[in-house]
């Protein structure tokens, strides 16, 4: 499986599998952990099928509804998942919350084990397989979400085996929170991930500029393709929202600096060739001008 769409569906259709047997399972044995694992693979399995159309859409060029693409469908995405796991996260820390206070949950935890292994395994299957897939930060995303729920699946697992033996010592009543306890653990410990996919989906949506090296690197390519122009001053200035990048040149030239249209052509075709080099997808735009109002950053504002 090497393209995007292949990993793509290979994602949803997991996750459907796996929140309609965590459902049953959870249902038959009366676990919250399996309900919270199969209410986390029930959110994975609509934002994939959401992701599967994102990723058409990327596909396309711009065009009168969209003048700049569909750039930021990727980030809305990816904090769309962010924010639903997050809600479920938190359903589920009350519910643990409610059921350590009350003296715990009883859970039938033999078919409970018997659930979190073949959790476990089919995620670590899913995790393997994406991670062969051509990498975008679409599926990069999937693989967190999948390598999450692989660790999750193995915890709950190592909890269900925990409480078995504690029934068998004849601790039937300490068993009874294992359940509950391992539902607050499991949200506690996973919660920097929806957060971090959150989090960095909303600043792409409110078009941050990449990390400080990448913009860096990006202004010396620039100066590099812009060598054989007297240069007054540069302003670079980039967003990624997702796979693509979309980089802003202004180039402010001395008031004298001859400069026809077929030269200025060949320098903007050099900047669009080194930004591309390393930074495709891109979109690139450049402007030449000797007015400094019309380059700087402020352009536009009194």
């Amino acid at each position: 499986m090497r393209s995007e769409r292949g990993a793509l569906t290979l994602s949803a259709v997991a996750a459907t599998l796996l929140a309609a047997v965590g459902i049953a399972a959870a249902l038959a044995t009366g676990s919250g952990a399996i309900l919270l694992d199969a209410l986390f693979n029930l959110c994975f399995a609509i934002t994939a099928a959401l992701t599967l159309r994102v990723a058409r859409l990327l596909a396309r060029p711009d065009d009168e509804r969209y003048p700049f693409g569909y750039l930021f469908f990727e980030p809305l995405i990816n904090t769309a998942k962010g924010l639903l796991i997050l809600g479920v996260s938190a359903f589920a820390l009350v519910d643990a919350a409610v059921a350590l206070a009350t003296g715990g949950r009883p859970v039938a935890f033999g078919p409970a084990a018997l659930y979190a292994a073949v959790a476990t395994l089919a995620c670590a299957a899913v995790v393997l397989a994406l991670r062969r897939a051509a990498p975008s930060p679409l599926v990069r995303a999937d693989v967190d979400t999948w390598t999450v729920n692989a660790v999750v699946s193995g915890g709950v697992l190592l909890g269900f085996l925990l409480a078995a033996w504690l029934v068998r010592s004849g601790h039937a009543a300490a068993a009874a929170y294992v359940d509950p306890a391992m539902v607050a653990l499991v949200v506690l410990l996973s919660l920097a991930v929806p957060v971090r996919m959150a989090f960095t989906g909303l600043l792409a949506l409110l078009t941050r500029a990449p990390a400080a090296p990448v913009v860096a690197a990006m202004e010396a390519e620039v100066r590099t393709a812009l060598r054989p122009l007297p240069v007054s001053r540069l302003w670079v200035r980039a967003i990624q929202p997702g796979r693509t990048s979309y980089v802003v040149v202004h180039v402010l030239v001395p008031p004298d600096t001859e400069l026809d249209l077929a030269a200025a052509d060949r320098l903007r075709g050099a900047v669009i060739a080194a930004l591309t080099a390393r930074h495709a997808p891109a979109v690139v735009d450049v402007v030449f001008t000797a007015v400094e109002a019309h380059a700087a950053p402020t352009a536009g504002y009194s």
